[in-house]
C-alpha cells in the first residue's frame, strides 16, 4: 500500500465505526501492548515525537504501566508540546528529554519501541531524531518499529537520510 491508500484506509475506518481519533491510536497503541506485554523483557524505552506515531507511543506507555510491572520510559524530545502529556500524569513512568538522558536511556535499556515517525515521513530524518536511530542502531537492544521502522518512506521503501534497524515490525 502507498501512503494515501493507507490514509483512505484509515479514513474509511474511521467514518464506518464512528472512531475518534484517539480511538484508532488507542487501537495501535493496544496492538503493540498485546505483543510487548507478553515479552520478558522488563525494561522498555518508547522512543516517540511530536506525531501521531509519538501519540501511539504515550499511549502505549500508559497501558504497559498501568496493566504490567515492566519499567516504562519515555523518550520524547519534545514532551513540553506533547497533547497527551496528561494521560502519564498518575503512572510511574520516566520521560527523557534531553539528548544526553535520551542517549542514556537508548543504550542501557533492554526493549526499545520506536514510534518516532512510521508512514508519516515524507522527508529526510532531521535532527534531533537523525541522532537517536544512529544510538538505537548502534545498540544492542532488541527493536520494535511501529507500523513501520523510523525513517523509511512508505511509499517506495527508500532510506529518507536514515533508518531504524528494527528487529521486529509492528503494524
Amino acid at each position: 500500500f502507498k501512503r494515501d491508500q493507507i490514509f483512505q484506509i484509515i479514513n474509511k475506518e474511521r467514518e464506518v465505526n464512528h472512531l475518534s481519533d484517539y480511538d484508532l491510536l488507542l487501537c495501535c497503541a493496544v496492538c503493540l501492548f498485546e505483543n510487548i506485554s507478553q515479552r520478558e523483557d522488563k525494561n522498555i524505552l518508547i522512543v516517540c515525537s511530536n506525531s501521531v506515531s509519538g501519540d501511539i507511543g504515550v499511549i502505549l506507555a500508559e497501558l504497559l504501566a498501568k496493566k504490567t510491572s515492566k519499567e516504562v520510559g519515555l523518550a520524547h524530545f519534545y514532551w513540553d508540546n506533547c497533547n497527551l502529556k496528561g494521560l502519564i500524569e498518575n503512572t510511574n513512568i520516566k520521560v527523557y528529554s534531553s539528548l544526553k538522558e535520551i542517549k542514556q536511556q537508548i543504550s542501557a535499556n533492554n526493549l526499545i519501541v520506536d514510534c518516532m515517525f512510521s508512514i508519516e515521513l515524507k522527508e529526510n530524518v532531521f535532527y534531533p531524531f537523525d541522532l537517536f536511530i544512529d544510538w538505537i542502531n548502534d545498540s544492542a537492544n532488541y527493536v520494535i518499529a511501529a507500523d513501520l521502522p523510523s525513517g523509511i518512506d512508505c511509499d517506495d521503501g527508500s532510506v529518507l537520510f536514515k533508518a531504524v534497524k528494527a528487529n521486529e515490525t509492528i503494524a
